[in-house]
């Protein structure tokens, strides 16, 4: 891979550090996660790849969001696991937002809402037990989110 590649690929649409400002989790948003994921996982795959030529060190989780689910998958060696978690994305944000699920969401709004699920893990703002911690307890991603901070990628 040549830097170039790595500079002119899309980033991921929101991106999670820890306080020494490495990347713990990358998440793409999507209003719906193609039948066939195997694209937008490749795209990703790309990203966490091109750590070694950046000097980052590679985000160990992803994250694939849309209306319905959001998946969590773990980085092995140099590829993503199949999902590790499948939550149900209403659980999830109807406590961002009541109307979840009963309005038309549109992917910007939706990549608001995840980010504000994220932070929420880190700073309580809007619950002392964000939705679905436990879940994500079980397969090492909390302590990963406690004292982070999320970053949404504006250019898509």
């Amino acid at each position: 891979m040549e830097k170039s590649d790595v500079i002119a690929q899309r980033q991921p649409d929101i991106i999670v550090y820890d306080p020494e400002e490495n990347e713990v989790l990358v998440v793409e948003v999507r209003l719906k996660i193609p039948q066939d994921i195997l694209a937008l996982k490749r795209g990703i795959e790309h990203y966490i790849r091109s750590a070694r030529y950046t000097n980052r060190a590679a985000a160990p989780f992803a994250m694939l969001i849309d209306t319905k689910v959001v998946q969590v998958m773990k980085w092995q060696t140099d590829n993503l696991s199949e999902p590790i978690l499948e939550l149900n994305s209403d659980e999830i944000f109807s406590y961002y937002d009541s109307d979840f699920g009963s309005k038309r969401i549109f992917e910007y709004y939706l990549t608001a809402l995840a980010e504000s699920w994220l932070r929420d893990f880190s700073f309580h703002w809007k619950h002392q037990q964000p939705p679905k911690e436990e879940e994500l307890s079980k397969i090492g991603l909390l302590p990963l989110l406690e004292n982070s901070w999320a970053k949404s990628i504006e250019d898509k």
